[in-house]
């Protein structure tokens, strides 16, 4: 590449360089791996009309959204294990691309290109990018509320209120774990994000707009993932996690990397940086963090 290249067509050019690698990790070996035992229920899922998707996964723990795509998407491109795979694929694809942009805005060019060049290869997200589940839409909700989330920071408009509510809509549909980071989010908009009540009222009515659109999945879905709580019944499976005190806390462990003092210390750091400079940056850098963690 010519010294010479204006930074912006270089940046534009290494990126699409990143995206090429993920896009090579992710189907690499994605058509010959057999389907497993959750794959194979997600298909089983789908593959009836839509009132009985709704009634199995409102009888299961598992929001729509990917469910829903997957369905659509096999309806054009049928049930082999690459065609099957290309949505899960296709959302790393634009996480990817989104954890570039947060990068750049957030922590220069190099520090974005490094992100989505590990995000591209770290093994777990590869791992997810193929699965032919939903793990792939959370990523892509996280990554997609952060962005979002940023530029309402910046510059609060309705319009972005609104991409914003929707983006949190998302996240909710397709993972309940990811009010984890819709949380974190609140606090920093809501608590230590320093506006004018007027910019405060932009981001409360994003919230309530994500809850609209969400609605009719509580009145549907949440009262059987709340049934199987009670029962202890999403402790039945393999490698699962009761869902007592002691479970949410080797939760946490594996969500914060096996360093839960290091990375919840890291969290409040960061966050009580925000709080004293009043910086974005510094808020996204919190909200980077977290986000990484979730992956």
């Amino acid at each position: 590449m010519s010294a010479s290249l204006p930074i912006n067509r270089r940046y534009l050019a290494l990126a699409v360089g990143v995206l090429l690698v993920a896009a090579a990790m992710r189907l690499i070996g994605a058509a010959g791996a057999p389907f497993w035992s959750d794959e194979a229920w997600n298909l089983w899922v789908i593959q009836t009309d839509f009132p009985t998707i709704i009634t199995r996964l409102a009888a299961n723990h598992h929001p729509p959204a990917y469910f829903l795509t997957l369905e659509a998407w096999r309806s054009i491109a049928g049930e082999s294990k690459i065609a099957l795979s290309f949505v899960a694929i296709a959302a790393g694809m634009l996480t990817c691309a989104l954890v570039i942009r947060l990068g750049r805005e957030g922590i220069g060019v190099f520090g974005a290109l490094a992100a989505g060049l590990i995000f591209a290869t770290f093994e777990q997200t590869v791992y997810y990018g193929q699965s032919i589940r939903h793990y792939s839409f959370l990523l892509l909700g996280a990554a997609l509320t952060l962005w979002l989330f940023v530029r309402l920071l910046r510059r609060p408009t309705w319009p972005r209120a609104a991409a914003y509510g929707l983006a949190v809509a998302f996240t909710a549909y397709s993972l309940y774990i990811g009010a984890v980071l819709i949380a974190v989010q609140a606090l920093i908009g809501l608590v230590v994000w320093r506006r004018s009540p007027r910019d405060l009222l932009k981001l409360a009515g994003a919230y309530g707009l994500a809850l609209v659109v969400f609605t009719p999945w509580l009145v549907i879905g949440i009262s059987g993932a709340l049934s199987k709580i009670q029962r202890g019944a999403i402790t039945g499976y393999i490698n699962s996690i009761p869902s007592t005190p002691d479970g949410v806390l080797s939760m946490l462990d594996i969500v914060l990397g096996g360093q839960s003092a290091l990375g919840v210390g890291l969290i409040l750091v960061l966050i009580g940086l925000g709080w004293r400079i009043g910086r974005v940056r510094a808020l996204f850098a919190a909200q980077f963090l977290v986000a990484f963690g979730l992956m």
